[in-house]
């Protein structure tokens, strides 16, 4: 399991602009699946390690506060 410190610490240092609004799965530095939905991202990553997988949604155009 990752934890929070390390997941913000991953998700800033990944360029994720062309995947705004949408989940992602990372690992370190990579994205190795993406889409609208959980479901689907995790769908495409059937067969693979998930060990030290990040699952997160890339903020959209929203309102964030923080």
């Amino acid at each position: 399991m990752i934890s929070a410190n390390k997941g913000s610490a991953i998700m800033s240092s990944v360029d994720l602009a062309g995947f705004t609004g949408q989940w992602v799965a990372l690992e370190g530095a990579k994205v190795l699946a993406h889409g609208k939905d959980i479901k689907s991202v995790y769908s495409q990553l059937k067969g693979a390690s998930l060990r030290s997988v990040l699952f997160a949604k890339v903020p959209g155009n929203e309102t964030m506060i923080l």
